[in-house]
């Protein structure tokens, strides 16, 4: 005999945050979730099943949340086919319903998780009581969310942890968010399809890293022409993460500035099929110049910035990318002046290359005025492994042949701490080829220190490779045991390394 029941049916949401890469794409339960309960409309279920006595369990691995039944007052039109149920069966009633006629949070779940009285608001409570249950015997399985949005922060941008805290700040019920936290020394690219690969029906994807014209630096890998046309099978495979309005936002320094840059945003979206807006002039604090608007738009963006008003006002930092694409000694493009520009503002910069012509790139120093280059007092990530064609052998080679006193690099003051320098050629200087004061936790990879573009060849410094003396100068990192991480430094006219009334703690 047939049966029928009149039930209210529940929507659970919640928000979870993930401020590490761990997640990479999976949606684990957050502890610190926020839950809302809302009540849906009434529904009439019909069910041919058995009568409840004859009905044996659902296998172990099925949980039905528990159904609020509809008090009697509520069934006058529908007497002669539906009983009012107490509310203290509800257990019993929901193991002997069928699990497919009902909306349930979760499938998989093997045993329900109670909610804390303090995540039910009053609303929720009083809500709960005129169905007749007690707010504080509420259960329901472990909730499966799929998020609206996702936003992607590359661990490069400074005083990121700032951006998640505003993010964590703004979760609320409406809104289903996840951020994740791209590893800096890993490549963004592959990440990125890692992480897309654990989601679909995103409305929108917030990418977050430091840019410049055509070029958006994720991980140790930049997303450009190139990379894109190399990547391509890769990178439409991001279209199965979106629902049909998806958006990308790309939040970058001058990103689509020039013909690259809008040439790159047009490809980006062909590929996955998703709306892409971008900035065309520098991204971050009004003070250093910058703002959050993305003016570049390929299609319809519906998506609406993922900061906060608060945030935006008083985030002091810039998405800024500083790209070096001549061998030229000084004026716009050149190293010199990548590292003014550099230095005129606080916070983490990065420096790339995109020299054209191809094979290695000499930057002879000093060939306008016999000056080295500029001392580094801000922390900067100088990245010569940016270069097109780098494959594990250093193409950017800085000759100090024409320097008439001083060193190769200089990394000085406290001010500079933690910068890196990778991928570089750094030859022929008057005294050494990189020199650390002052400062620390610095990080010097995958160089060549007093050797031609080879590494086989002296063309040597005449200090030492790399001298750290006075002061803070401990923790640095020179070198390591990953792919293209050691470096070469010999042929120097003193020693290769010198610590010199240097703390302790530098490793090599």
């Amino acid at each position: 005999m047939g049966s029928s029941l009149i039930k209210n049916i529940w929507k659970w949401t919640t928000t979870h945050v993930h401020t590490d890469a761990r997640a990479c794409g999976k949606n684990p339960s957050d502890p610190q979730a926020s839950f809302s309960l809302e009540p849906l409309e009434s529904r009439l279920l019909l069910s041919a099943d058995l009568p409840f006595s004859e009905l044996s369990s659902p296998p172990p691995n099925i949980y039905d949340p528990p159904e609020v039944v509809c008090e009697a007052g509520l069934l006058d039109d529908v007497s002669d086919i539906c009983q009012a149920v107490p509310a203290s069966q509800n257990a019993a009633l929901a193991r002997a319903t069928d699990a497919d006629l009902f909306e349930a949070v979760s499938l998989t779940s093997t045993a329900p998780t109670t909610i804390p009285d303090e995540l039910i608001s009053q609303t929720d409570v009083a809500a709960a009581a005129g169905a007749g249950l007690e707010a504080t015997s509420l259960t329901v399985a472990a909730p499966v969310t799929t998020p609206d949005e996702l936003v992607i922060i590359d661990a490069g941008v400074q005083d990121y942890q700032k951006l998640l805290d505003d993010l964590a700040s703004q979760a609320d019920s409406s809104q289903q968010r996840e951020v994740v936290l791209l590893d800096a020394g890993l490549d963004g690219i592959s990440q990125i399809s890692d992480i897309l690969a654990g989601y679909s029906d995103l409305d929108a994807v917030h990418l977050i890293s430091h840019g410049s014209d055509g070029v958006l630096s994720l991980g140790n890998a930049r997303l450009d022409l190139g990379t894109l046309q190399n990547n391509s099978a890769q990178i439409e495979a991001w279209g199965s993460a979106f629902a049909e309005t998806g958006d990308i936002l790309l939040y970058g320094c001058d990103l689509a500035a020039g013909q690259d840059g809008q040439t790159l945003i047009a490809s980006l979206s062909e590929l996955t099929g998703a709306d892409v807006a971008a900035s065309d002039d520098k991204t971050g604090s009004a003070l250093l110049g910058g703002d959050w608007d993305l003016e570049y738009i390929r299609g319809h963006i519906e998506t609406v910035p993922a900061f906060s008003t608060a945030l935006m006002g008083n985030w002091l930092g810039l998405l800024d990318t500083f790209t070096v694409t001549t061998t030229a000694d000084s004026d716009a493009g050149s190293l010199r002046q990548a590292i003014i520009d550099a230095e005129a503002h606080a916070g983490l910069d990065t420096i790339e290359f995109n020299i054209g012509g191809g094979g290695v790139q000499t930057i002879l120093v000093g060939t306008d005025s016999g000056v080295r280059l500029p001392t580094i007092g801000e922390t900067v990530i100088i990245d010569g492994t940016s270069q097109p064609g780098y494959a594990g052998v250093p193409l950017i080679e800085l000759d100090g042949t024409n320097v008439s006193a001083g060193t190769g690099l200089m990394l000085f003051d406290t001010t500079s701490d933690g910068s890196t320098v990778t991928g570089l050629v750094i030859n022929r200087f008057p005294t050494s080829g990189i020199f650390i004061s002052l400062s620390s936790g610095h990080t010097i990879q995958g160089n060549y220190i007093g050797t031609d573009t080879t590494g086989l060849i002296a063309r040597p410094n005449l200090g030492d490779g790399i001298r750290s003396m006075f002061g803070e100068t401990g923790g640095n990192q020179i070198g390591g045991s990953g792919a293209n991480q050691g470096n070469v430094i010999a042929g120097n006219a003193d020693h290769g390394i010198e610590f010199y009334y240097s703390n302790s703690g530098n490793e090599d």
